[in-house]
């Protein structure tokens, strides 16, 4: 079985009811709505209804991660809509104004980033693909820059300030409309684009509960960490956000390409570290927007990605607007597979010494966690074929994801919004069971429920952990035992009372 995730961005290329199917049936584990790109509502509303009838119909967990487009500063628009053409060392004035710019002026509707500007400020336009240097300040909304990199520039093209904090909020008035809607649409996850700081986070959590999410109902909320002041709030961010995103594309921008694969690898550790779920995202098959192979340099990356400790990988333009998305989707899961035969038993060279029962690896340790590393390790000396989780909020299904065992973990709940969550989860498959009042019953339940998805044969070994749970008797539990047992013994137990 697969460990590792796959998501799948929602666009032309792949909004039909028959490609959504095949993406699914392909192994995409996320479908990712990109509210960057206008789209209306209506729209929306139908591909989720669509994704959530599909899942149901093909028996496949599948989460929707919404994704805000964040405070984004792009060039406005041209006179005629026509490109204009920079060359190196020419000048150029960049201005805050909503009227079509020409070549002598690029506009843009930002002002908070013009005024952020000082002399010496890099600029970057195109994804990099453009670079201006600001010379001089003519008025506060109004700065000449000189072409360092010059080309053609198409109107709407993203601008990127490498090194300047602008002082703007972190959700725009769109992310807020954006918002609301997701969450009136159930979705699981809600990315952040361009968090900064924790407050951020925060600040999106709030605005959430504010208008109408409760305990149950509000989506994981998943950092995007594209800007650089981002890494020096990792650790804030970690503790306060439910995921991270390695955003690699506006990343790639704000920081010199050449420090992102190091830069990715420590926001991979660092998200193992604190127990959240980690997306590397962007450009990973990006060839096969166009072609149906992808480059050996593409595969080198996904596979490294898993090897690092990714949870999910993110397929962005290849599934939305390529000619290939299903192949994507099916070449992704083959490297997938293919990497993770070559894994250790455990990914992080920490984790035998933090699993290991040894007095200094499991001192001053709280019994769930003890629980779940214990789990862990329990599957490997005996063998296990599979781990079964009791998660009621996902937080368990997490520790022991977390903890990296070469197995499958059956998590089960009796929530489809945390069963959705979990889909994140590395190496987790959730199993919606029925609500239960004692802990022979929740067994059954969970072998009936493994049962429906023919995960395990009978009699296979396996390790079955909870942590807190309102069950009697199935509060920090450990259990080693054959599946099918439960089963026999409720039969056995029935047959005597008749």
């Amino acid at each position: 079985m697969r460990l590792a995730k796959m998501i799948a961005t929602v666009g032309p290329a792949s909004r039909s009811p028959e490609v959504m199917k095949a993406l699914i049936e392909a192994g995409v584990d996320v479908f990712r709505l990109n509210f960057s790109h206008a789209q209306q509502y209506e729209t929306l509303a139908e591909t989720v209804r669509q994704i959530r009838e599909l899942s149901a119909s093909l028996n496949r967990t599948v989460a929707i991660l919404g994704d805000l487009q964040g405070p984004k500063f792009r060039v406005g628009t041209f006179v005629d809509h026509e490109p204009i053409s920079l060359t190196n060392g020419s000048l150029v004035r960049l201005a805050y104004d909503r009227e079509p710019g020409d070549p002598e002026q690029i506009n843009t509707p930002s002002q908070e980033l013009l005024e952020s500007l000082v002399e010496g400020s890099q600029i970057l336009l195109d994804d990099g693909n453009l670079e201006l240097t600001v010379v001089e300040r003519v008025s506060p909304h109004k700065v000449v820059c000189r072409v360092e990199v010059g080309g053609l520039l198409k109107e709407k093209k993203g601008i990127n300030v490498p090194g300047v904090k602008i002082n703007i909020p972190a959700m725009t008035e769109k992310d807020r409309e954006d918002a609301r809607f997701a969450l009136s649409v159930g979705v699981d996850w809600l990315a952040l684009s361009f968090v900064q700081q924790a407050a951020d986070v925060d600040e999106l959590r709030q605005f959430l509960i504010d208008s109408g999410a409760t305990e149950t109902t509000i989506p994981g909320l998943v950092a995007k960490i594209e800007k650089p002041n981002a890494l020096l709030d990792i650790d804030a961010i970690l503790l306060t956000a439910d995921a991270i995103m390695v955003a690699r594309g506006d990343l790639g921008v704000e920081l010199r390409p050449e420090c992102v694969p190091v830069t990715q690898k420590l926001l991979i550790a660092k998200a193992n570290e604190y127990e959240k779920p980690v997306i590397t995202a962007t450009q990973m098959l990006e060839s096969m927007i166009q072609s149906p192979t992808p480059t050996r340099a593409e595969v080198s990356d996904v596979a490294n990605a898993v090897i690092d400790g990714s949870d999910a990988v993110m397929l962005s333009a290849e599934t939305a607007v390529g000619q290939y998305p299903v192949e994507a989707v099916k070449v992704m899961a083959r490297i997938i597979i293919e990497a993770e035969k070559q894994l250790p038993i455990w990914h992080r060279e920490d984790s035998r010494s933090r699993l290991m029962m040894e007095p200094d690896a499991i001192h001053g340790l709280e019994f769930h966690e003890t629980i779940a590393r214990t789990a862990a390790l329990a599957a490997q000396r005996a063998n296990a074929d599979a781990i079964v989780v009791l998660s009621m909020s996902g937080r368990m299904a997490t520790r022991v994801s977390k903890c990296k065992p070469h197995r499958p973990i059956l998590a089960l709940a009796p929530d489809a919004r945390i069963c959705r969550k979990m889909t994140l989860l590395w190496g987790v498959y959730p199993l919606l069971v029925s609500p239960v009042d004692n802990s022979d019953e929740m067994l059954h339940q969970a072998e009936l429920a493994i049962a429906r998805y023919n995960y395990l044969s009978t009699d296979a070994p396996i390790v079955f952990c909870a942590g807190k749970t309102p069950l009697p008797g199935l509060s920090n539990t450990l259990k080693l035992y054959r599946y099918g047992t439960a089963t026999r013994q409720k039969m056995a137990l029935e047959t005597c009372n008749v």
